[in-house]
């Protein structure tokens, strides 16, 4: 079983680089390790995650996984955003199983000997049922990477 290894915390909709028809236009989910950064460090497009999405009172409308097939997370993304749930999600947030290699490529992570634990998976959940939460002190102790 794959332990989360980095975040992506109340990511707006509007930043999403959804594409555009043709080839290589497929679009992206970039991100920086450091706030207002001018080069971007990985792309989460295909990454294995759970999510929330988010209204615009940070309430939670959905949750959800990915993983199954080739149904990474921009994929649910986009399908929600063309699905039944368009018009009720302004922001999202995900915890990632997979770590960036290189920009475009993420890989399992390297094995680690805190492993995981099922009870901070519960805290996790709940922090994304409750976004007001803000002890994020458990995830710095287990080094996950925030993007």
């Amino acid at each position: 079983m794959l332990a989360i290894v980095n975040y992506g915390h109340f990511w707006s909709r509007e930043l999403i680089d959804w594409g555009t028809v043709g080839y290589g236009n497929a679009g992206s989910l970039r991100a920086s390790r450091k706030a207002g950064a001018s080069a971007w460090t990985a792309d989460f497009r295909n990454q294995i995650a759970i999510y929330a999405l988010f209204n615009e009172e940070r309430e939670a409308v959905y949750i959800g996984q990915t993983g199954s097939g080739n149904q990474r997370l921009f994929h649910r993304l986009r399908h929600h955003s063309r699905g039944q749930l368009r018009d009720r999600w302004t922001n999202f947030s995900w915890f990632g199983f997979l770590e960036p290699k290189d920009k475009n490529i993420l890989v399992p992570p390297t094995p680690r000997s805190n492993g995981f634990d099922e009870e901070l998976m519960q805290e996790r959940r709940q922090k994304l049922l409750d976004p007001r939460y803000k002890a994020h002190s458990k995830m710095r102790s287990m080094r996950l990477k925030r993007f």
